[in-house]
């Protein structure tokens, strides 16, 4: 589901990036302001719905790989046998940080996000030079 929305995320700023930009520097395109804020809205929404679900994805990380150094820095030698155990299975699970995958391709993070709206800006600029 998330790779669906990525991939649509970038194709509607790529469209819509590059229809707002025609029609604020066409002259000759009489396209109405609730077309134009209508667009600047919908691009809005989208970055801010990616936004979320990447600072959602970092929080995610960030906590878990706070449970292992938690893990690490408390007197587990103090501790029963038992809990110790239970503490090392634990530590060998938070090794490897908790996170979100867009098709278990590329993490979701704050720099996939940055990565994605550097990319479609990218899409946009050439669709402007090769106009």
């Amino acid at each position: 589901m998330l790779l669906a929305l990525f991939g649509s995320v970038a194709l509607t700023f790529c469209v819509l990036g590059f229809q707002l930009i025609e029609v604020c520097t066409d002259e000759n395109l009489d396209i109405p302001l609730a077309r134009v804020l209508f667009y600047i809205q919908f691009l809005s929404y989208f970055f801010f719905l990616m936004l979320v679900y990447s600072w959602v994805g970092e929080y995610l990380v960030t906590q878990s790989m706070g449970i292992h150094l938690a893990i690490c820095n408390c007197n587990w030698e103090k501790l029963q046998a038992r809990e110790a155990a239970q503490l090392t299975i634990i530590l060998l699970r938070s090794q490897h940080p908790l996170q979100i995958t867009v098709g278990k391709l590329a993490p979701v993070n704050l720099s996939t996000y940055a990565s994605l709206l550097k990319t479609s800006a990218g899409y946009v600029s050439f669709l402007l030079a090769v106009k």
